[in-house]
């Protein structure tokens, strides 16, 4: 499948489950329809750059994506994760391909080595991370982050997260006069809004990690 196409297909699809939707309502099978449509679309967009037998990378759906959840607006949040050295070939040949798509593409990219130590500016993407999804590369990679790197990590460090956390969702509160009474609400990140929902998900993971 090339770009052009993709483009195409993904963007009939989605006029088609606007469609469906605002005929009969109903959030939950339009996420996942949507994800599912997408996951197809890239991996498929991916056989022809990527190589036959990946080692040492991972491309890894996180956020709301990694949940399985895609609205029509969301961003498509990716994580492109390298065992040691990051492979800028790798990184062009992952995200080029998606740049026409009818997404807004998110892309991250880490090296093992980044998570030795803990970066309090990171907080977003640490929660984000928890919900990783393999789509691409290696499957060892994805399960070597998934099972030990950041399990790891977040057990080293589960205090610093759950505080940072707290922090940034009473930032956000801040913007908003910590009110759900706004003439415009912003249905994503305002008090009340759609991103506390995943925010509480993540804390209750965040919890759930045992301590050292």
């Amino acid at each position: 499948m090339n770009p052009q196409t993709a483009r195409t297909e993904l963007k009939g699809f989605l006029d088609n489950q606007k469609a469906e939707f605002l005929s009969a309502p109903n959030f939950a099978p339009l996420e996942r329809r949507i994800c599912q449509k997408v996951d197809d679309v890239v991996t498929a967009l991916w056989e022809a750059v990527l190589p036959e037998k990946p080692s040492g990378f991972a491309v890894m759906a996180v956020g709301g994506y990694g949940r399985g959840t895609l609205h029509p607006e969301s961003d498509l949040d990716l994580l492109i994760f390298f065992d040691s050295v990051v492979d800028e070939e790798v990184v062009k040949n992952v995200l080029n391909p998606l740049w026409d798509l009818p997404f807004r593409v998110g892309h991250q990219i880490r090296q093992a080595s980044d998570f030795s130590q803990f970066d309090e500016g990171q907080i977003e993407s640490y929660a984000a991370f928890l919900d990783d999804r393999f789509l691409a590369g290696s499957p060892e990679s994805s399960k070597h982050f998934h099972e030990d790197l950041l399990p790891g990590f977040i057990r080293r460090n589960k205090d610093k997260i759950l505080r940072g956390m707290v922090e940034a969702k009473r930032s956000r509160y801040a913007r908003f006069g910590h009110t759900l009474f706004q003439l415009e609400p912003d249905l994503k990140d305002a008090p009340g809004g759609v991103r506390d929902f995943s925010w509480a998900d993540w804390v209750r993971k965040a919890l759930e990690a045992p301590s050292d």
